[in-house]
């Protein structure tokens, strides 16, 4: 009996951990106008979102091959539930690349991006349903991090001359002070401690006064991100090591020779720290491992890959590339380089394990001519469906799927319609649904 209970026990708390682990596919479909060629999509922030539930932001580009013109960045947000599920998708324009996403924790949230022209920085805030409520500009000014207090925002970047600087702005993004200029170096992240803040560049690290004096400063080797913990032990995130700073002789030691995942070219990795301490930090190793575990004291904890489609594996080029959650799990979202850069999110529990595997659609031969094969990976569902649409948004096809128990499918399109007429050449877009849940996408060129 007490065998039985205890088995009951285990399942009964795997299956919690299921429901509190998940990949999920953002879906992109139907975003790109009619008369331009799709050519790609990359996510940037996640935040909590005001209300329960998460926001993610990303930015999407067209071109016209025909044309030969270029669309602006644009923005797109999804915000889902707390299982990952999307709410609804919001596609605001007007923006250059986004750097920084925060929120009032109520009703506001203020996009950081930088300008159209030259060196300006854009700060955009929205309602809680992402409708432009003001924008305002700063001139000859770059900013990539942003922080929100009570009485206005906080946030570090570049001058025109590339010398780092840290702000401090009212919520009109009308400056309350401004650090002096530092180097020939970018202040990529600023982060709060004690009472002050904490400026991470690449060959520099500057503590300033809660005014944005200098407090003083120390020469870095190739920094990315800085992470405080809840005792105030101060991480660096480096190219190739991790160092931790000795906040009182103002040095720097090495904590962590080598870790796995050295240089990203796309400069998009953070370390965060976890509630019991263990710090982590992001990156694809050549193994396929994309998160990497280490305890207080500097010892390998774990590493963790994923199922995950076949392609470059980059994070959020935000500052805000992960979520920690209150019982330790990480929420994150990154995008495949490639031709279909498609974005996804993960939330996983505190030893970076998920429950189930990313959902993928492999289709050869692409560009197909008279009938396309498409293989469905890692799905769970019996009542599954791909839905096909075209680059207006208009459905032209539903093929029902009967799911293996193993999760594999496979299914065919001959490029006609659901009145068995001949679809056009062009861009078309496969949907893999569960459940009424988009879990992936796949783009296909229809060339006879």
């Amino acid at each position: 009996m007490r065998k039985q209970c205890l088995v009951m026990l285990f399942l009964v708390a795997f299956g919690l951990l299921a429901g509190l682990t998940w990949t999920r596919h953002l879906d992109c479909s139907g975003l790109c106008e009619s008369h331009y060629d799709y050519i790609y999509n990359e996510v940037g922030n996640i935040i909590p979102a005001n209300g329960g539930g998460y926001l993610v932001q990303g930015f999407i580009r067209y071109n016209s091959i025909e044309e030969g013109t270029f669309s602006p960045r644009r923005s797109v947000f999804w915000k889902v539930d707390e299982d990952g599920n999307i709410i609804w998708r919001k596609t605001p324009s007007g923006f250059g690349k986004p750097f920084s996403l925060v929120s009032n924790g109520v009703d506001r949230y203020y996009l950081l991006s930088e300008g159209n022209q030259g060196p300006w920085s854009t700060l955009t805030v929205f309602d809680n349903e992402l409708n432009v409520l003001d924008s305002y500009y700063k001139e000859y000014i770059s900013l990539f991090d942003m922080h929100y207090l009570d009485d206005g925002l906080i946030l570090s970047g570049m001058t025109s001359g590339f010398q780092g600087i840290a702000i401090k702005t009212d919520f009109q993004f009308n400056t309350i002070w401004q650090s002096e200029a530092y180097g020939y170096e970018i202040f990529c992240s600023i982060d709060p401690y004690e009472d002050g803040w904490l400026c991470t560049a690449n060959h520099l690290f500057v503590s300033l006064s809660s005014e944005g004096n200098l407090l003083w400063s120390c020469p870095g080797s190739d920094l990315e991100d800085c992470v405080v913990s809840s005792d105030n032990r101060v991480f660096l995130l480096g190219y190739h090591k991790i160092w931790e700073m000795d906040m009182t002789l103002h040095s720097p030691t090495v904590f962590v020779e080598e870790p796995p995942c050295g240089f990203d070219p796309f400069l998009s990795r953070s370390i965060v720290i976890l509630p019991n301490g263990n710090i982590v930090y992001n990156g694809q190793a050549d193994t396929g491992e994309i998160l990497h575990c280490y305890s207080p004291d500097g010892q390998h904890q774990w590493s963790r890959s994923y199922n995950l489609p076949p392609g470059t594996i980059t994070f959020g080029g935000g500052s805000k590339r992960m979520v920690v959650l209150p019982d330790g799990g990480l929420l994150f979202p990154y995008y495949i380089v490639g031709n279909d850069q498609t974005m996804y999110l993960i939330r996983t529990d505190s030893n970076g394990n998920v429950s189930a595997a990313v959902t993928s659609i492999f289709a050869y031969p692409n560009p197909f001519k008279n009938e396309i094969v498409m293989e469905i990976k890692g799905a769970t569902e019996r009542n599954g469906k791909l839905e096909i649409y075209n680059l207006k948004g208009q459905k032209v096809k539903t093929i029902a799927l009967d799911l293996s128990g193993n999760g594999e499918q496979s299914a065919s399109w001959d490029g006609r319609d659901t009145a068995n007429k001949q679809c056009a050449n062009g861009i078309y877009f496969i949907n893999l649904l569960e459940n009424g849940k988009t879990l992936s996408s796949k783009k296909v060129t229809l060339i006879r």
